[in-house]
């Protein structure tokens, strides 16, 4: 394999059952207002650093834990905890570990997602 890769990261995509409940709750979160729509799709263009965030509605419920999930950089982990939590969302845990601290969520889907420090605090 080249130094270059075989390809990039362009998104992440989260199974949701809701599409519209899934995109109102992301769409807050990342402090976007209008994704795209293809058919059972919503897709947030460039979300942070060229990555898009994909949402794909499911006929089945989200069943065991997720083997990935993804970081979401916020400035001050326990006001954006609370503000994930008046949004439809979930707090499990806050872990510290290493020095640092971060906060595990889950969205209204039970899709798990951490909050991570971003910049001094």
């Amino acid at each position: 394999m080249s130094e270059t890769g075989i390809g990039h990261l362009t998104g992440v995509v989260i199974d949701v059952s809701d599409l519209e409940r899934a995109g109102r709750f992301w769409g807050a979160v990342l402090g976007e207002s209008d994704p795209g729509r293809f058919g059972q799709y919503l897709f947030f263009k460039d979300v942070g650093g060229g990555i898009g965030l994909g949402l794909q509605q499911v006929p089945e419920p989200k069943a065991g834990k997720g083997r990935t999930h993804i970081d979401i950089g916020v400035p001050d982990l326990d006001i954006a905890a609370s503000q994930v939590v008046e949004l439809g969302g979930r707090q499990l845990e806050t872990v510290e570990e290493d020095g640092g601290r971060f906060i595990v969520m889950r969205d209204p889907d039970g899709n798990e997602f951490c909050l991570v420090r971003r910049g001094p605090k």
